[in-house]
């Protein structure tokens, strides 16, 4: 329920895709917690129900739901494929092996890393495989971390973290990457040093 540039791409796609198909009627929700009534309602009177996960713990009542309806119900920018759910990941692992790779290549001994999107399972993948390449590879980094509580705006804490960040390892940093969007935008920086982008 809580407006985003990431779910507004998501709705997007979704849209332009459907918008190729005369057969396919779309209809968007928006659920405050997974057991809002909105949530199964969705799911058990539709013929289809493209799902964009919230970064709330799903409850094993409501997994059931959807595990009960698993032949119309597809999770995008998620992986659930472990509980037998359809999963549409939006950013393949190789592609960011190939981020850790190309700053790697340009010399950085360091990589450190930013997040303030909540820990789902998507955002634990792209943290344990930065984790893994800097092991792998005998670099440093330092997990810059405060995920936002569900429902609340990313992109401002990812603001106040970065200048955290900056203010106690300013000296220390060399590369950074970012988990998300929200991120990326609070961490890039004029020549000057201020936000590029203010939020």
């Amino acid at each position: 329920a809580f407006a985003t540039t990431h779910l507004a791409r998501c709705r997007l796609g979704v849209t332009t895709a459907a918008d190729n198909d005369d057969r396919v009627r779309l209809r968007s929700l928006e659920y405050l917690h997974w057991d809002d009534a909105v949530v199964r309602e969705a799911v058990e009177n539709s013929d289809g129900c493209i799902i964009i996960p919230s970064t709330e713990k799903n409850p094993d009542r409501v997994m059931k739901v959807f595990k009960a309806q698993s032949t119309k119900v597809v999770f995008l920018d998620a992986n659930l494929t472990d509980q037998g759910l359809v999963s549409v990941r939006l950013v393949a692992e190789e592609y960011i092996a190939e981020i850790f790779e190309h700053l790697r290549s340009l010399g950085h001994r360091r990589i450190d890393c930013l997040n303030t999107q909540g820990r789902v399972d998507e955002i634990e993948s792209r943290i344990d495989q930065w984790r893994r390449f800097i092991g792998a590879n005998d670099l440093q980094g330092t997990l810059f971390d405060d995920p936002a509580p569900p429902y609340t705006d990313p992109t401002s804490r990812a603001h106040r973290k970065m200048h955290e960040v900056l203010e106690q390892h300013r000296d220390q940093l060399s590369a950074l990457v970012c988990t998300t969007s929200p991120a990326a935008l609070a961490a890039m920086r004029n020549p000057d040093g201020t936000p590029r982008f203010k939020g």
